[in-house]
């Protein structure tokens, strides 16, 4: 299996709304900086492919996307009114409920296969654009359950809300690797990662335990010696 860890470094998404052209946008220009998801994204590629799309509410219409999902799409524009910073880090479940639509690839086949949306996943957080990295992720999780790359997919998910400084749930999601994967490479990396989220929390003894955990458990390991330096400095 493929291990991942990496730093996390810190986030500068850029993206004006406005900018979006529903007949031309690319995949990642649908994702990037909306409330769209991935299905939502490709039901609207595919529907452009036999019509133009005026706007929004003919989406809505004919049922290519939701009324909630349509009025997510024009709260973000009317948000948006200029180019600023915009960030959807939702690690969240992909639409899987019935709705009428006309078109059905989006609706009843799998949109990418394991290793492609991994490679999409990887691609995307090498990059730093967390929020599409995030969307790929929740499809993930709804539809490849029992994969291989599970643990790195928790890792992602708990990187991203790391960044998004949401240490609890940061700390959630890297428990979860070292808890239902002990024997995984990177479970000694979300023990590090725990410690760092409390110390970001300003929870020193939390932190310090968590470091000499490491020490501990993975006494011949780089991690356990970065842990040390950090007993050390703090």
């Amino acid at each position: 299996m493929k291990k991942i860890s990496f730093l996390i470094f810190s986030l500068a998404i850029v993206f004006n709304i406005y900018a979006i052209d529903l007949n031309n946008a690319s995949l990642d220009e649908l994702l990037n900086g909306t409330n769209i998801d991935l299905i939502d994204a490709m039901k609207i590629l595919d529907y452009r492919k036999d019509k133009k799309i005026k706007d929004i509410d003919q989406l809505v219409n004919e049922n290519i996307i939701s009324s909630q999902v349509g009025k997510r799409f024009k709260d973000s524009i009317k948000k948006n009114t200029r180019v600023e910073p915009v960030q959807d880090l939702r690690i969240r479940e992909v639409f899987s409920g019935p709705r009428t639509d006309v078109r059905s690839r989006a609706n009843n086949e799998q949109l990418f296969s394991e290793n492609e949306t991994f490679q999409k996943i990887l691609e995307k957080m090498s990059a730093k654009d967390y929020p599409v990295a995030a969307k790929y992720i929740s499809y993930f999780r709804k539809n490849f359950r029992e994969s291989i790359y599970t643990d790195d997919i928790i890792y992602f998910a708990a990187a991203i809300y790391e960044e998004n400084n949401q240490t609890e749930k940061a700390i959630s999601n890297y428990s979860i690797i070292y808890e239902r994967f002990p024997n995984s490479d990177i479970s000694v990396i979300a023990l590090f990662r725990i410690a760092i989220c409390y110390e970001k929390s300003d929870i020193m003894s939390k932190a310090e335990e968590y470091y000499r955990r490491i020490v501990l458990e993975y006494s011949n390991t780089l991690w356990a010696g970065k842990a040390r330096q950090r007993l050390e400095e703090i």
